[in-house]
């Protein structure tokens, strides 16, 4: 069950080559996210990204009146250079799924950048947030002017 759904784009003077060449590379990703909560990464898989490519995140997350210091990992489950990345978080908290996207497409001269962010909280989650509207109102709210704010970076730094 997806409990929250949002997708953003933006087109970037760019080939889709380079802009893959950075949304792919995790170490640049504290620079890339938008939301001011990722403190660092680390690869735990050597080698260029591709599916199985694994990494470890420390995050700095407001969750309504809580704050919480957390390590999550992640796995690369779709690699196609240049177009599609995305890779699935896994927080310790009792969120079923969260996945992310990168798709990158030409357009014109340049590539349009489709960032998408779903989430499944699962029961227990669901009732932590308080349900799917309230996670929605709040913690999705957040998550969605962060991926807005991602994409700015991401314009800057191609």
């Amino acid at each position: 069950m997806v409990d929250f759904h949002a997708v953003k784009e933006v087109v970037i003077d760019a080939s889709p080559e380079a802009v893959f060449s950075i949304v792919s590379d995790f170490s640049k990703h504290r620079e890339l996210a938008g939301s001011g909560e990722l403190v660092s990464v680390r690869l735990l898989t050597q080698g260029p990204t591709d599916i199985g490519t694994t990494i470890e995140a420390d995050e700095s997350i407001d969750l309504g009146d809580e704050h919480m210091d957390i390590t999550a990992k992640a796995v690369v489950v779709a690699c196609s250079p240049p177009n599609t990345l995305s890779w699935v978080a896994v927080p310790p908290l009792p969120i079923r799924r969260i996945q992310w996207w990168f798709n990158l497409s030409a357009e014109g001269s340049g590539t349009k950048v489709v960032h998408e962010c779903e989430v499944d909280l699962g029961e227990e989650a669901r009732a932590m947030f308080g349900g799917t509207q309230a996670y929605n109102d709040t913690r999705g709210a957040d998550v969605i002017a962060g991926m807005e704010k991602t994409l700015q970076n991401l314009k800057g730094m191609v």
